[in-house]
């Protein structure tokens, strides 16, 4: 359990959780395990992008865009990811 990343030459282009370390949460308390309903009442309408064997939806703001990625209507990891780059694993 922890964070991962990926590397494009020497520059990070993405970062997220590896399984659910507990306690993790963002500053507005959505926390790893909360139901995905949660994460759209927290932050609102969000991108949506399909990837293989789960959901991942995307807050497309800022220099990084925030990943919350869903499972069995989970949420199971949080992400950061360089704007315009695919948020899937």
């Amino acid at each position: 359990e922890g964070t991962g990343v990926v590397f494009e030459g020497s520059h990070v282009v993405h970062a997220f959780t590896l399984w659910q370390p507990e306690g993790w949460k963002t500053p507005e308390g959505l926390e790893l395990g909360d139901q995905g309903g949660k994460i759209g009442e927290t932050y609102g309408l969000l991108s949506e992008r399909t990837c293989a064997g789960y959901t991942a939806l995307v807050l497309e703001e800022g220099t990084a865009w925030s990943v919350f990625y869903v499972y069995d209507d989970g949420l199971w990891g949080f992400g950061l990811v360089m704007p315009g780059r695919s948020p899937c694993l």
